[in-house]
Formats: structure tokens, sequence, C-alpha cells
């Protein structure tokens, strides 16, 4: 049974329909938040999103769906952002997915590179 998700702001709702596409670090609360969680998680996707010992991975949102993990290391000038896929993605989701790696590398003021870990081609 899918559990509705229920927000008590409508701006939030509005926040998140037009951030389609989010990278979340980990222990986000829009994962944590809830005991059941299959309405934004695939089940199939749960162990490699949660470990069995309760840690969050960060992970890729796409209208409001876990659709990937991402993981950031930091090399001297450059923030490397790993991406892991769950299914193969479009060119527009991937470009969606590196604009939103540039944001975090420019945070930390760090030449953006994006690896692809799994198959992204469509």
């Amino acid at each position: 049974m899918l559990e509705t998700l229920r927000f008590f702001d409508t701006s939030i709702q509005a926040w998140l329909i037009h951030w389609i596409n989010l990278i979340l670090p980990a222990f986000d609360e829009f994962i944590i938040s809830y005991k059941n969680r299959t309405a934004i998680l695939p089940s199939k996707h749960l162990e490699r999103t949660i470990s069995a010992n309760g840690i969050f991975w960060p992970v890729i949102l796409l209208n409001g769906q876990v659709i990937g993990k991402w993981k950031r290391t930091i090399k001297k000038d450059k923030a490397l952002i790993e991406i892991e896929l769950f299914q193969p993605q479009n060119k527009t989701v991937r470009t969606r997915i590196e604009k939103a790696s540039e944001e975090i590398s420019r945070f930390l003021n760090k030449e953006t590179v994006v690896n692809y870990k799994s198959k992204i081609v469509v």
C-alpha cells in the first residue's frame, strides 16, 4: 500500500514541484521522515539507498521519486560527484543532475567533475 505524502504548508508543495530534480544529502528529512517510504522510494531500491544498519545515503530525486544516489569526493580544486542511477535516464534528466552537481561544487568553490557509475543512456 502506498502512503500518501502529506504536506502541511502548500508553499512546500509548490517548492517541490518547481524543483523536480534534487540532489539530497544523506539523512535528509524528505527520506527519513516516513516510516513507510514506498511513495518516494520503490522497495526494490531500498537496500541501495538505506544500509542494513540505518545509514541513509545521499539520493537523487526526480518528480518526488528516488532515481539514484550520489557521492561527493573533494580532490584539491575539484569536487568529484559520482552518480549511480537505478535505471537509465535520458539526456534531459542527466543535464539536470549535472546542473545540481555544479551547485554543490560552486558552494565549495571547486570545479565540478561528474562521473556516472551506472549505464545512463536511454
